[in-house]
């Protein structure tokens, strides 16, 4: 899982419209990390509790990757919190999505063994488009910096990597109630398009936003554009 770091495109433009909340999930950045199984319940009810903490009877909530199969967790188990939910290059999980590739596991596990500089930076043409890569050479190298900043350690990064394996919300996507927008480039290697797809199919009334050319990093390669089309989504009364 990523960073609070990883939302520097979205915060200060969004910030300009909404009250924006960006947290570091149970095993990164500046938040514990204890030694223990993790799982996507677990960040649910992690994610609930900051909700209350800050007194925040609901919330429109925008997850990306592992952060869009907790979003996908807490509508679930807590919907009264989700006013309106956009799921960001992620998946559903469960037998009927579409696994990563032998390649992006290798990519996501062994090349951890590395050591963090290495893993990162090995990670870059995994996360971005080939093209946006080729346009904007020095991005790679300030994504490996933000990566860098606050480490996710290797304990915790097993945990969370194991509690993405179990991830399962597929049945119960139907059930899902809220405005949902999904959104994820076309060339993400990492988690397959086709499970954005799938979740827009299957959660009643969703929207789904499929960003040509861009890689799993959508939110970075098209910022401006992301932006305007979760403001524009959050801010639609008729949803």
């Amino acid at each position: 899982g990523g960073k609070t770091t990883q939302w520097r495109w979205q915060v200060d433009d969004l910030a300009r419209d909404f009250r924006v909340i960006v947290f570091d999930n149970r095993g990164a950045g500046k938040t514990d990390k204890p030694d223990i199984e993790y799982t996507m319940k677990m960040f649910a009810d992690d994610t609930a509790g900051l909700l209350q903490a800050l007194n925040i009877n609901q919330a429109s909530v925008f997850g990306i990757s592992m952060g869009g199969m907790i979003a996908l967790e807490l509508v679930c188990q807590h919907p009264e919190l989700v006013k309106k939910l956009i799921l960001g290059c992620t998946t559903p999980g469960g037998r009927n999505s579409v696994v990563l590739g032998k390649d992006a596991q290798e990519a996501m596990t062994s090349n951890r063994k590395l050591g963090l500089e290495q893993f990162y930076h090995k990670m870059i043409p995994w996360v971005f488009s080939v093209d946006f890569l080729a346009h904007n050479p020095h991005m790679g190298e300030q994504w490996l910096a933000l990566q860098l900043e606050n480490p996710t350690p290797d304990y915790s990064y097993q945990r969370q990597w194991e509690a993405t394996m179990h991830h399962n919300t597929f049945r119960r996507l139907p059930q899902i109630s809220v405005p949902t927008l999904v959104i994820t480039g076309s060339e993400d290697k990492l988690i397959p398009p086709q499970n954005s797809e799938l979740m827009a199919r299957e959660i009643p009334g969703a929207k789904l936003v499929m960003m040509e050319g861009a890689g799993h990093c959508f939110f970075v390669e098209r910022a401006e554009e992301t932006n305007k089309i979760i403001r524009d989504f959050i801010k639609n009364k008729t949803d």
